[in-house]
């Protein structure tokens, strides 16, 4: 969703164009900026349906033994999300017919529980669907612009609920899911596009603040994940991270000092005007300490080793 800014018949032409150039194949569902109208002169609806050749805003298509079910949150000028009546019951019949086929929901709103910023209302209707089809994998949302994985909240059970980032703005991302017989990985990765990623980072940590750096960027287990589909389980590795934590006003010297080092990047610490940055993560505690002693050399100053252990109950 989002596919357009303010859901111009320009900006509906643009995408439609870059999409046709794809040597991939693509799917899509709407969010809010794409049904736009009064707000921004926009085509609303009608953009969706004529430049990308969908008859409804919401389908569903088999893949190599999978469904893929794409629904339509968005409303016209508003920014809540809502699921009507009329495609909650096409969802409920669709998951019925198969039942034995793994599945993967995709919408713009999130609908993991309510949030405060601007989820789907009728979340909890959503749920009861899901909860009574086994076969669904995994349900993948936007919206938020920020990384996060939600689980047992409401009626989620283990069932992963997953926001991508906006490969737009902080932390200028997306996400890859490589999908397995038995169960999937998903990984968040940054756009290639470091200089505009670092520029959003740096932007976002040194102007907007902490409060929205942590909601955005999010910990490493909303980053990254395997799930288990016949076991119903979540698997995430621990990971050791170097760090130190530096004050607002010797933050932007330090950053630029490391850059030289191999880089690093910046999080938001407790304390109001602090924060962390991180040198490094490291996948075992042997390795974390050999690079400890030598950027400690090189700095200075203590380094921090912290294990950073994924929680899947968030």
């Amino acid at each position: 969703g989002d596919l357009t800014e303010s859901s111009g018949e320009k900006e509906y032409r643009i995408l439609a164009g870059l999409l046709s150039s794809s040597c991939l194949p693509w799917y899509a569902c709407p969010g809010n900026h794409d049904k736009y109208q009064q707000r921004t002169g926009g085509i609303g609806e009608e953009g969706f349906r004529r430049f990308l050749r969908q008859d409804t805003p919401y389908h569903a298509l088999f893949l190599q033994g999978y469904l893929f079910i794409l629904l339509d949150s968005a409303q016209k000028d508003n920014d809540w999300g809502f699921i009507d009546p009329e495609q909650l019951d096409w969802l409920k019949k669709l998951l019925e017919e198969n039942r034995q086929v793994p599945t993967f929901i995709f919408l713009h709103h999130p609908v993991n529980g309510p949030d405060i910023w601007f989820g789907a209302r009728n979340f909890f209707e959503l749920q009861k669907i899901i909860q009574r089809a086994s076969n669904v994998q995994a349900v993948f949302c936007g919206h938020m612009h920020r990384n996060a994985i939600t689980t047992n909240r409401w009626l989620g059970g283990s069932r992963p609920y997953i926001e991508v980032s906006a490969t737009v703005q902080f932390p200028c991302g997306y996400g890859l899911v490589r999908v397995y017989e038995g169960g999937f990985e998903y990984g968040s990765h940054e756009i290639s596009r470091l200089d505009l990623s670092e520029k959003s980072r740096r932007k976002v940590a040194l102007g907007l603040g902490s409060l929205y750096s942590q909601y955005a960027f999010g910990s490493l287990a909303d980053r990254s994940l395997s799930y288990l589909s016949d076991r119903k389980k979540l698997v995430q590795p621990e990971i050791y991270s170097l760090s130190f934590s530096v004050d607002s006003g010797s933050l932007e010297h330090l950053y630029t000092q490391i850059q030289q080092w191999g880089g690093a990047s910046i999080e938001p610490a407790t304390g109001k005007g602090s924060y962390r940055l991180i040198l490094g993560r490291f996948p075992c505690l042997k390795e974390a300490k050999r690079f400890q002693r030598r950027l400690a050399r090189l700095l200075k100053r203590p380094v921090e080793i912290i294990g950073e252990k994924p929680g899947n109950s968030r």
